[in-house]
Formats: C-alpha cells, structure tokens, sequence
C-alpha cells in the first residue's frame, strides 16, 4: 500500500509528536492518548477511502517506523473491523503501547530472543539427552509449551492421564501417536513412541518425567 505525499507528510508530522510522547516523562499521558485518538477519528479520513482501510479485513503496519505503525493502527481500529498486528521495534515504551488500542503487538525483538532461547535450550536438552524437542515461549514468556519425545517407557507412560500426579498448573495439551493427533483426556495413555505437548507456567523441564511432582 503506497501512500501520497499529502497523506506521507501527515502522518510523519504526528509520528513526530508520537515521538516526542515517547521521549518526554508526562503525568498527562493519559490525556495525551485520548487526543491521539480523536485526532485518529477525525484526521485521515481521505487516507481511508484512498487506502481503503476501513474495508480490508487485516491490517499489518510495517513501515519500519514505530510512530507511524502506530498512527496506522490506531486509525484502522477505529474506522474498521479489522485484524490488526502492530509491528514494534522499540520495546522500552511497552507500557506505554500496552495503554493504546493497537490489536495484537508484536516485537521483533522478543521474536529473536525467542528464538535463540528456544535453539539453546534445545540444543543443551539434546547434550543432555534429554527428550524436549521444541520449546515456545507464550503470553510474553509466562507460559512454555514444551514438546518431548517420549522415547522409552517411565512412569508417565502407560498410566491413563486422570491417575497421573501432574504439577499444578500444566496441561497436557496434545498427543502425537504416529501422526494422529489426539487430544487427551482422562482416560488416554502416553505411549512409547508418542510426542507429547506440553503447556505450563513452569520452566526448566528437560524430560517428561518433570511434569510429575
């Protein structure tokens, strides 16, 4: 989506305020949200029929600047139903972001540290022989959904799930058996061979056997 000049230089005027909200401490932030978002109501209403934002049914900001990502959010949830994704590079204002009505946000920082984090402790569960195959950190790295390769027998295996003493917090979320996915419930068995999903609030675990107290 390319936007005219007329339209370009509007938005990086108010990006350029955005910015100075960013950079200056103020006990009137609040106020200074809700003006962003009046003016996000009345301002670029010739951009929506030009962009068409009120009638598209996602809407992903990514024009490498984060004053305009979110500028361009704020106006699509307020003239549209869309699903929005706002990309932002700088997470040292999150809480300022969390205020806004921006939809689902995404850092891609948090994205890479995911990642490396994941690649490392895969990599020392493999040194450790242990059975995690993939780690992915959720809900701003408060949960973990874990999932082992259940290649033996252990006292997990072959217990139906209801008679398992299973840590608070931790759900069994899936079962792989031979691609056939099953959702497991009371009376569903771990077998040898399975892959199993875990999701839980803790962390650290480096085989299947952890999820039992």
């Amino acid at each position: 989506m390319k936007l005219n000049k007329k339209t370009e230089r509007l938005i990086k005027r108010r990006a350029a305020e955005f910015k100075k909200l960013y950079e200056t401490p103020n006990p009137e932030v609040d106020k200074i949200i809700s003006e962003l978002r009046a003016e996000a109501t009345k301002r670029p209403q010739n951009m929506s029929k030009e962009e068409e934002i009120a009638y598209v049914d996602s809407l992903v900001p990514l024009t490498g600047i984060d004053e305009e990502n979110v500028l361009l959010a704020l106006h699509a949830r307020e003239v549209s139903d869309a699903k929005v994704i706002t990309k932002v590079n700088r997470n040292a204002f999150h809480n300022l972001i969390d205020k806004l009505d921006l939809g689902s946000v995404i850092y891609p920082k948090y994205i890479t540290a995911e990642a490396i984090v994941a690649y490392v402790r895969a990599k020392q569960a493999s040194m450790d022989s242990s059975n995690v195959e993939t780690i992915y950190h959720m809900f701003d790295s408060r949960a973990e959904a874990i999932e082992f390769n259940v290649s033996a027998s252990s006292r997990v295996t072959d217990v139906p799930l209801k008679d398992l003493n299973t840590k608070d917090n931790l759900l069994i979320a899936c079962i792989n058996r031979y691609g056939k996915i099953i959702i497991p419930g009371g009376m569903d068995c771990i077998q040898a061979g399975d892959t199993v999903v875990i999701v839980t609030t803790h962390t650290g675990f480096q085989n299947i056997e952890d999820i039992l107290r």
